[in-house]
């Protein structure tokens, strides 16, 4: 044991343990090979921060003798309100003092010390360097931030947490669970900074990301047993997009008697593709004042709301350019909703002539794999409908570089880890929207 601790010090041995954190296999034996083979605090030279307001780089010994140094790098919910897991770094810290957040200049109380023994708490008066605890009481303190002695302020590196890798769409299955369903949310990220959620405008839907789909799998998990909240997990649904397939030209008409005043409206339009513009974009051609300017801005309402609205295949048109040539009007029986009227039919009437393809986003993907799994990756894309866009060498592994459908990339996580043994990356962003094949289009639009 001494001699594998010494290996793993000096950076010669990496010490390997097997184990199933789901089914609690192989927890204790890491826990205690922690304890055997890391280093101490006084195995680690003095750790180094900013002075939060001259820059001025500071250093604190592992010594209570110090002034107070803490990093919070974790925030639990518990039955005696949020936890704060504390690693202290230098000095002493005593239950009911008072402290500062350096990270954000907030003095803070510290109503409670608990030494964590699993699901067991151990109250303390005070705690010196090298300990690990939890706190109480502290309010608008999050993950990375440093706690300091209020005259000896310090600001700690912050940990880098990585980016989302896996995203599902979570729906509540009960009106209760919808109302704890943001707050539960809420609470999760701020304990897991490798979790994010959001609401998606496009589709509505509440989308939640992580590290894989077990991390997804174990917050839902989470959200019923701790929050009593239920919900229903898939796969999130693709912003599908539409645009013109040809140039033409349309007439919408607005006109309605109703014994008073009436409503009258009359729009011609010519509507164009315009790839790569990824909106509608209005313009007025108006000459002479066939609809006069107070108008125009009616007709133009109602051709955004109509294209946000989706006109053929209930998905937002893009990449599309309308003119507004001529048009039609009555000194009475005209108004703004006629002519919103009028534009949203001389669309819709546009969209019927020539029809729409359908867009699906793009995304833009690097994958790096060791040279030996190359193969089943590029199997993997071309199943995926992805385009390889070059290769690069890079050390022992490979970097593939292609751009994919969205809709082929869920569950890609997991898939590549599986294909590689986990020796695998990836980076994945949106590129652009391009036409859904045939056979795709014939299955989303009935």
């Amino acid at each position: 044991m001494a001699a594998v601790r010494r290996g793993t010090l000096a950076g010669a041995l990496q010490p390997v343990l097997c184990g199933a954190a789901l089914h609690n296999v192989g927890v204790q034996p890491l826990l205690d090979a922690v304890c055997d083979f890391l280093p101490s605090p006084l195995d680690l030279p003095p750790v180094t921060g900013r002075h939060p307001r001259t820059g001025a780089e500071v250093t604190r010994r592992p010594s209570s003798g110090d002034p107070l140094t803490a990093l919070v790098f974790k925030v639990a919910a518990s039955e005696f309100g949020e936890l704060f897991f504390t690693r202290i770094y230098s000095g002493r810290l005593k239950r009911n003092a008072r402290i500062l957040n350096a990270s954000h200049d907030r003095r803070q109380l510290v109503t409670q010390i608990w030494r964590m023994h699993a699901n067991a708490q151990e109250r303390l008066p005070t705690v010196g360097a090298g300990e690990i605890v939890a706190l109480t009481g502290l309010k608008d303190t999050g993950t990375g931030d440093t706690l300091t002695a209020p005259h000896h302020p310090l600001v700690l590196e912050r940990p880098v947490f990585p980016e989302t890798v896996a995203s599902m769409a979570i729906e509540p299955r009960t009106v209760d669970d919808r109302a704890k369903l943001s707050t539960t949310l809420n609470r999760l990220s701020r304990e897991d900074p490798t979790f994010r959620w959001r609401s998606d405008a496009e589709t509505g839907q509440c989308i939640i990301s992580g590290m894989g789909e077990l991390h997804l799998e174990v917050i839902k998990h989470r959200m019923l047993r701790e929050f009593g909240v239920d919900a229903n997990v898939g796969e999130p649904r693709v912003a599908y997009k539409e645009t013109v397939r040809a140039a033409c030209s349309a007439t919408g008409r607005i006109v309605r008697q109703t014994g008073g005043h009436g409503q009258f409206a009359v729009v011609m339009i010519e509507v164009a593709p315009a790839p790569g513009l990824m909106h509608v974009a209005f313009h007025s051609a108006i000459r002479g004042g066939a609809v006069p300017r107070e108008f125009i801005a009616a007709v133009e309402e109602g051709i955004l709301a109509t294209a946000r609205a989706g006109v053929q295949t209930g998905y937002p048109l893009i990449d599309t350019r309308v003119t507004l040539v001529d048009g039609r009007y009555h000194e009475v029986d005209s108004s703004d909703v006629a002519f919103f009227a009028a534009a949203a039919l001389a669309l819709r009437h546009a969209v019927e002539q020539v029809g729409v393809h359908l867009l699906e986003p793009v995304m833009r993907l690097e994958a790096v794999t060791p040279e030996e799994f190359l193969g089943a990756v590029l199997s993997d894309l071309n199943g995926r409908r992805a385009e390889v866009r070059g290769m690069d060498q890079r050390g022992k592994f490979r970097v593939v570089r292609a751009t994919a459908p969205l809709a082929e990339m869920f569950g890609y996580a997991t898939a590549l880890r599986g294909l590689t043994r986990g020796r695998a990356s990836y980076t994945m962003e949106p590129t652009a929207y391009a036409r859904v094949p045939q056979h795709i289009y014939d299955t989303l639009v009935v």
